[in-house]
């Protein structure tokens, strides 16, 4: 009588448990090709908000810069008489009314110490949001015909 032991058959008794390190190693390259599909696609997605967001304040800036009720009788030069005169509520109607973002405009000229700003408050500091900035030199009429350099920031963010 022959005795019939697993360890000198060759016909393969262990049968489905052979295949587990090959099940194990097809399950972890789809998990990493998974992942990084998502993390792809979520970069995407942040890099199209950062560009949507740069563009919004560009038109924005320009839309400023056409902006008749607060430039002077030349083109690109911003009355800051003018800029004292106009109400908020003028400026965030006709220009700062987006229907997912907030933004803020603020002129500075840096000699007399002028500063006006329009629009939404920025968030707090430690909020997370995408901000995109853009600040330019400004050409500023004074009240008393004086031309002076100043700033015009721009930002733009995510409601």
């Amino acid at each position: 009588m022959r005795r019939n032991s697993l360890a000198r058959q060759k016909d393969g008794v262990g049968g489905f448990f052979l295949d587990i390190p090959l099940f194990i190693l097809v399950l972890v390259v789809l998990t990493i090709f998974t992942t990084s599909l998502y993390h792809l696609s979520d970069s995407n997605r942040k890099e199209e908000t950062r560009m949507e967001l740069e563009d919004k304040t560009i038109g924005l800036k320009n839309d400023i810069q056409d902006y008749e009720k607060i430039l002077f009788e030349r083109e690109n030069t911003f009355s800051i008489e003018k800029l004292e005169r106009i109400e908020d509520e003028t400026i965030e109607e006709e220009l700062l009314s987006h229907e997912n973002y907030r933004s803020n405009v603020s002129f500075q000229d840096h000699e007399r110490g002028f500063e006006r700003s329009f629009g939404t408050d920025l968030p707090e500091e430690n909020a997370e949001r995408k901000i995109s900035a853009y600040t330019a030199p400004v050409s500023m009429i004074c009240p008393n015909g004086v031309d002076e350099i100043g700033t015009i920031e721009v930002r733009v963010w995510e409601d």
